[in-house]
């Protein structure tokens, strides 16, 4: 867990439409582990975003967008806080660039 304030880690995959939740970890991630960084360590084909928050996410936010998740946490009244151990901008700045990497990887694919 990054801070004691942390309540889940949130796990973005790339799409073609952008970074979309596909993963919720109760307590949230180590503070290292944060960020951009590869699925699996060594296998840097498939890069994710690892974010901690400090507002419940539910597996039916699953496929979402953070600013569609913490859009929904607002309208319930609450203050969807991300951890500041790693900010959340990192997510939309590195959105624009994984996403044609992405897609030239799969273009080259065999």
């Amino acid at each position: 867990m990054s801070c004691p304030n942390c309540v889940c880690g949130l796990l973005f995959a790339i799409t073609p439409v952008g970074w979309r939740l596909t993963k919720v970890t109760s307590g949230g991630y180590p503070a290292s582990g944060l960020g951009l960084g590869p699925i699996l360590p060594g296998f840097t084909d498939l890069l994710v975003y690892r974010l901690n928050v400090h507002f419940p996410v539910s597996p039916t936010d699953l496929g979402d967008s953070l600013f569609n998740i913490r859009a929904r946490i607002l309208s319930t009244g609450l203050h969807p806080g991300v951890c500041d151990s790693h900010p959340a901008a990192g997510l939309d700045e590195c959105e624009a660039e994984e996403i044609a990497r992405v897609e030239n990887f799969l273009l080259y694919q065999p």
